[in-house]
């Protein structure tokens, strides 16, 4: 309601701007000077992002006008962020298996007789673990911020709904 009550206000200053501009271009209407089509191309643009504003406004008070699309949209904005949770948890759970994988490829260098001749392959798994432990935390710590997120939101649902 508040980008609403916003947006009608800048509708009407951007309306006054074409207004004055509009004045301008009748102040120089006898003459065919390019400042007096500039101002009149100016106002038209201003009344015309008034116009736009205006009925925007105007749709956004008929969608925001019913409570029941108040509870739709919360319920929407609850889904969107359930999917973003899951997203974020899907990536940290992948990347957590990848970790696991290449930690057993390197258990399993470990173990073989041969550890001179895959010193490399080791010494790329080494940076590799590295790699993905730096993106775990920071998976780990964005799926923390995303479920607190999320549990607030929940919890303001049920209070306002409920």
């Amino acid at each position: 309601k508040q980008v609403l009550s916003a947006s009608h206000t800048m509708a009407e200053k951007y309306q006054a701007m074409g207004a004055a501009y509009a004045q301008m271009w009748g102040e120089h209407e006898l003459s065919s000077t390019s400042s007096s089509n500039l101002y009149q191309s100016l106002g038209q643009v201003w009344a015309n992002v008034s116009k736009r504003i205006e009925s925007n406004v105007a749709s956004g008070n008929r969608f925001f006008s019913s409570p029941v699309d108040a509870l739709i949209m919360d319920v929407m904005a609850l889904k969107a962020a359930l999917a973003k949770r899951k997203a974020v948890v899907y990536s940290y759970t992948k990347h957590l298996e990848e970790a696991r994988t290449l930690n057993e490829q390197m258990d399993k260098i470990r173990m073989s007789a041969d550890f001179s001749g895959q010193q490399d392959k080791y010494y790329q798994l080494e940076k590799d673990i590295r790699r993905c432990d730096l993106k775990i935390e920071a998976l780990k710590k964005q799926c923390e911020l995303v479920s607190s997120r999320l549990t607030r939101d929940v919890e303001r649902f049920r209070v306002e709904w409920h």
